[in-house]
């Protein structure tokens, strides 16, 4: 990395961002940087923005920084500077688009680009922007047959595998291991090539169905595994406590609410005496979406019943249903006709394909990736910075990228390439015949729950979960977020919420002077 450094050093010399460009894209790992010359001061962010970086022009000064606790002293910030129409697209995802944030003027780096800022004393606030790698979804391959595709998937997983371990240098790998595909590929594949020093954990709820799963799978890769209990209670005296205050002040950058699904756990991990001083944690984020996970099967539909004006209603309709439904009553035909514009503008500027029916689902995926994977998901690694501990994305790596933006819908859909790939290699026997049952969590919930789904049956179905989200969710999420609000406040509330994010949207935005539909107080 210190040789990648002289040479970004050296090609920021020179006016031309292409050949930065160029350079950049041939640029593995997750970084961030901020290059200051005479006359520019450059910055640049890895290909999903895993380390993030906002900046805005105050007093005729630029004002850079990768939190946005910095600007709310430095620049004066006051509820006139909100971006009414982020705020409210927030309200409804949870996240923020483009390059916005809630702030007017505060800017943010989106993933794969670098921004060059003037160094002039002026109120200019102009500022040149460029990607200098590109997700494109729509750039498939249709010539290999299902056979190529399944052994190119197997080169592209065995070398994920082979590199990571190359960096990690035989430090202690420190796995958050759940039923999941992710994890379990990543504690396979570490096995499967040899690497030792692993060490499995996993958390929430006792007796959880997550924790057992991983604990059986640990099993038999032998793997030591640990479980760290968390509470409702435990939670939320924590998430009083000083140090998680400062955590929400430094994980705030105004594009997406703070991830605190691990924040307890993370906080607890130094005084474990099985964690080495200088272990690494990688978790599974994101190959869900990476591989097709996300794709809905609708997409899969001929695109000839598709009318002209159709894919972009079935995109929209698709991305709304999927991440803009924090409060469903937020939907109406003003905020759907804002996210539409915000979606279309996306597409225009990344030069996606607007007009081949075929590839909607590869707008999805962009939309998708520039906005939630990219600002709320990979955020959850700040609390490993904010506990000092290093941390690696394999999934989120180039050639993973790359491979999989070239890969059909068909072989997405239910991620079935994917999946055909993990049970064929089989690595550490943990895929083939292994079955994880799933349950509810904790015993006690699931009589009163069965009761109260029978006596509502005749309501139908989409009544019951409004019900269930509103009496139970609070009880039976195993990683005890909702317990940052409490069960009386779901329970009494006079509107239906789509999971424990929305109470957590509502708080941010209450701290940033708001109310829960981003208006302001």
């Amino acid at each position: 990395m210190k040789e990648a450094l002289k040479s970004i050093i050296n090609l920021s010399q020179i006016a031309n961002s292409k050949k930065l460009s160029d350079y950049l894209k041939n640029l593995s790992g997750h970084f961030a940087f901020i290059l200051s010359t005479e006359k520019h001061t450059i910055l640049i962010v890895d290909c999903v923005r895993s380390i993030p970086i906002l900046f805005a022009k105050f007093q005729d000064t630029w004002v850079i920084s990768d939190t946005g606790s910095d600007f709310v002293n430095t620049c004066n910030l006051s509820a006139k500077y909100l971006n009414q129409e982020q705020t409210k697209i927030f309200a409804m995802s949870g996240f923020t688009t483009g390059k916005d944030t809630i702030y007017k003027n505060i800017n943010c780096l989106e993933a794969g680009s670098f921004v060059r800022l003037k160094n002039e004393k002026s109120a200019d606030i102009t500022f040149d922007s460029y990607y200098y790698i590109n997700f494109q979804p729509w750039k498939v391959n249709p010539k290999y047959s299902d056979k190529e595709w399944l052994d190119s998937s197997k080169r592209v997983l065995e070398n994920l595998i082979i590199r990571t371990i190359k960096n990690i240098n035989n430090r202690q790998v420190l796995i958050p291991l759940s039923a999941g595909l992710d994890s379990r590929l990543l504690a396979s594949g570490l096995r499967h090539f040899g690497y030792e020093n692993v060490v499995c954990f996993s958390y929430g709820l006792r007796n959880n169905h997550e924790a057992n799963a991983a604990r059986e799978i640990a099993k038999k890769l032998n793997y030591p595994w640990y479980f760290i209990e968390t509470t409702r209670k435990e939670f939320k005296n924590c998430r009083q406590k000083n140090y998680y205050q400062e955590y929400l002040e430094y994980a705030d950058t105004f594009t997406a609410v703070p991830s605190e699904q691990d924040v307890v756990t993370i906080s607890k991990l130094r005084s474990f005496d099985w964690v080495d001083s200088d272990a690494i944690i990688i978790n599974g984020q994101s190959g869900d979406f990476i591989t097709g996970g996300h794709v809905s099967n609708i997409f899969s539909c001929c695109p000839s019943k598709f009318s002209k004006k159709s894919p972009n209603n079935i995109l929209i309709s698709e991305l709304v249903k999927k991440h803009y439904g924090l409060w469903p009553t937020l939907q109406n035909t003003k905020s759907l006709k804002l996210i539409k514009s915000k979606v279309i503008e996306e597409i225009k500027k990344h030069n996606a394909p607007e007009d081949s029916p075929q590839l909607t689902y590869a707008l999805y995926e962009l939309s998708e990736h520039y906005n939630r994977q990219t600002k709320y998901v990979i955020q959850g690694q700040r609390s490993y910075d904010f506990f000092g501990f290093d941390w690696r994305l394999p999934f989120w790596d180039t050639q993973m990228i790359q491979f999989w933006q070239s890969v059909p819908l068909p072989h997405k859909i239910n991620q079935s390439l994917y999946k055909k790939t993990l049970y064929s290699l089989n690595w550490g026997g943990v895929w083939k015949d292994c079955d994880y049952p799933e349950w509810i969590s904790p015993t006690w919930v699931k009589p009163i729950r069965l009761c109260t789904k029978l006596a509502c049956s005749f309501l139908g179905k989409s009544i019951w979960h409004k019900i269930e989200r509103r009496f139970f969710s609070y009880f039976m999420d195993i990683l005890c977020i909702y317990s940052a609000t409490s069960w009386w406040e779901i329970a009494t509330s006079p509107r239906d919420h789509r999971n424990s994010i929305s109470w957590l949207s509502k708080k941010y935005l209450k701290k940033h002077n708001l109310r829960f539909d981003g208006s302001l107080r």
